[in-house]
This record gives structure tokens, C-alpha cells and sequence, in this order.
């Protein structure tokens, strides 16, 4: 797997917090997004689309390239879910052709989550997520797996290593 940096992740990312949103509205489960105030929206780059954006089909078939469901359990790591399991390894799996069906190509929501969530499992913020995958990349679940009644374990040097391979660009 390579480094890449795909503005569809942004599109992702709301589709599968959309999804988090809609787990913890209908199975009483824990979500974890935390909203964060205008002030701070307004701080970050609105994305431009490219010319010809517009022209898009008008519907895609996005499954291909997206990880099995699975399961936050009762913890409250939808972002790490979002950015990590679902967004990273969308267009990871999509870059390298190669569907994220084994777990050394699904990306780790613990990575993300254990690193941004202040050591309580009260959830986190999208942003954080987005700018540890920029300046620190993300583990594969084969280096760290979730377990969602661990929300403080840290990767281990190994992991963090071969994560800075995964970082990606830029977000906004």
C-alpha cells in the first residue's frame, strides 16, 4: 500500500458519520462525533471542486472498495470508524485496486480514537482525526486491532513506524 490523498475521503467521512449518527439514534448505541463550535469550522480550508465536478454520474456504486460492516460495540469511536476503518480504507483499497476485505488492509479505528480522545471515551472530534492520519498516518487493524473495551491502549512503536507510511496530504 502507498500514501494517497483522494478528496472523496471527505465525502466519506460524512457518509459514514451520517451512519454512526443514525446507529446511535436507532440501536441506542454510543456514537462519539463531537461537534465542534463555528469559530472553529470557519478555521479550516473549504475544498473547491474540480471543473467539471458537476458533471458528475448521478449515482455511484461505492461498495467495491469499502471494508465489511463492523461494529463500535459500546464504545464512542464513530470517528475513529469513519476516518479510519471507513475512510481510509476506501481510498486506500481504491488506490491500490484492491478491495479491504483482509484485516492487514483495513484501516485501525483504535489508532485513530486511543490517540484523540483525552484517555476518556467521550468521543471525539472529526478534525483531530483528520490531522493525526496528516502528520502521523494510521495502523492497519492486523497492527492494531480494535477492541472496544479498551479505549486508552496506545500503538506500539512498530505500528506508529509503519502508519507514517498512510498519512495523508491534506484535508478540508
Amino acid at each position: 500500500m502507498k500514501r494517497c490523498n483522494h478528496q472523496l475521503i471527505s465525502w466519506v467521512i460524512m457518509a459514514v458519520i451520517a451512519t454512526c449518527a443514525w446507529c446511535e439514534t436507532a440501536n441506542a448505541q454510543r456514537a462519539g462525533a463531537l461537534e465542534i463550535s463555528k469559530e472553529q469550522y470557519e478555521r479550516y480550508p473549504v475544498w473547491d471542486a474540480p471543473a467539471g465536478a458537476g458533471n458528475a454520474e448521478s449515482s455511484v456504486d461505492l461498495r467495491r472498495y469499502l471494508p465489511p460492516v463492523g461494529d463500535q460495540g459500546n464504545q464512542a469511536s464513530c470517528v475513529g470508524w469513519a476516518v479510519a476503518y471507513g475512510s481510509r480504507s476506501y481510498s486506500q483499497a481504491q488506490h491500490d485496486g484492491i478491495e479491504p476485505v483482509r484485516r492487514d488492509r483495513q484501516f485501525s479505528p483504535a489508532f485513530i480514537y486511543n490517540q484523540i480522545n483525552g484517555g476518556a471515551d467521550q468521543g471525539s472530534y472529526v478534525v483531530d482525526a483528520l490531522e493525526l492520519l496528516r502528520s502521523h498516518g494510521c495502523a492497519t487493524m492486523a497492527m492494531m486491532p480494535y477492541d472496544d473495551g479498551n479505549f486508552r491502549r496506545q500503538p506500539e512503536f512498530n505500528a506508529l513506524v509503519k502508519a507514517k507510511e498512510y498519512r495523508i496530504r491534506g484535508f478540508g
